[in-house]
């Protein structure tokens, strides 16, 4: 199937045709969607997610130290987790499919709910934070996911989400190599503009926008740069975070993408890193950050 970007004349957000609904969509979630080394404490990527989960959550505490906190898109509640260990009372939303597919972490399991963010407001309290990393991209209508965000937001709720940035120098240098580019699972393409627009449209005044992301600039320069190399699209990325390797037909490319991945993919770590830092300083990040609060003098009805 062949995808293509649309830009809105009237708003200019960015969305991928065709728009696929949630059942066309689900097959494009992989089993394996989320990393290998979860269970894996002492492995160097569950010490660098920890590291990223502390990044996140100096977000949140610089603004409402404790409190009530609900991740949607919570995947195997990894951010749920260790929020929960630092006094925190947590709750995460996942999509039903993937819901399936994940095994949610011990210590909060009872408390990821496979159901949509409509039916928070039916039977919890208002809540005094709400978090979106990477899921705003996934989701079918972004401006209701935020009115019913807002919604179920405490007068003083803060709301943090991270999405890719559109108007990125990594989105405008690899273009359909971009690694942050993801269709169709990423239905919605922002720029710190668009985000803006709609948080206010959904009734939220940004606080704060940053444009570098440890856990994912660099990176996503980095399989970028790989895949501009031709290497199988984002081969690296399914076999460090899955394990997975492509059905070669033919084995010269399946040598070309272990030789690319270790000796070029070596050499473009402080490259990427550069880059990121680079970015940033220009506010072109690859992925933003915001973080906004409820504007209490407004309501939002469905």
């Amino acid at each position: 199937m062949v995808f293509e970007l649309v830009r809105c004349k009237a708003c200019k957000l960015v969305s991928t045709r065709p728009f696929l609904n949630e059942e066309a969509l689900n097959p494009w979630y992989r089993p394996r969607y989320h990393g290998w080394w979860q269970d894996k404490k002492g492995h160097l990527f569950s010490i660098l997610s920890r590291l990223f989960q502390l990044n996140r959550s100096k977000w949140i505490i610089k603004y409402v130290p404790k409190g009530t906190l609900l991740d949607i898109g919570c995947g195997d509640g990894t951010f749920l987790t260790f929020m929960l260990e630092r006094g925190w009372d947590v709750f995460g939303i996942e999509n039903l499919y993937k819901y399936t597919q994940v095994t949610p972490t011990g210590a909060i399991e009872t408390k990821i709910v496979p159901h949509d963010i409509e039916k928070w407001n039916q039977s919890f309290a208002p809540l005094d934070v709400i978090t979106l990393w990477h899921v705003l991209e996934h989701v079918e209508d972004p401006v209701k996911t935020l009115h019913q965000a807002y919604n179920a937001l405490k007068p003083s709720g803060l709301l943090v989400l991270s999405v890719p940035n559109f108007k990125s120098l990594q989105a405008s240098l690899c273009q359909d190599c971009w690694f942050h580019l993801d269709v169709p699972r990423h239905r919605w393409h922002f720029t710190p503009e668009t985000i803006t627009r709609i948080l206010h449209r959904s009734g939220f005044f940004q606080i704060h926008l940053s444009h570098f992301s440890l856990e994912y600039n660099p990176f996503g320069w980095w399989q970028s740069l790989l895949n501009l190399s031709r290497c199988t699209h984002n081969f690296a990325y399914n076999l460090l975070k899955r394990g997975e390797m492509p059905a070669y037909k033919n084995m010269f490319q399946g040598a070309y993408d272990i030789i690319c991945s270790t000796v070029l993919g070596i050499s473009l770590v402080p490259i990427a890193l550069t880059l990121a830092i680079v970015e940033a300083l220009i506010r072109h990040g690859g992925t933003i950050t915001v973080v906004a609060r409820k504007n209490r003098g407004m309501y939002i009805h469905e």
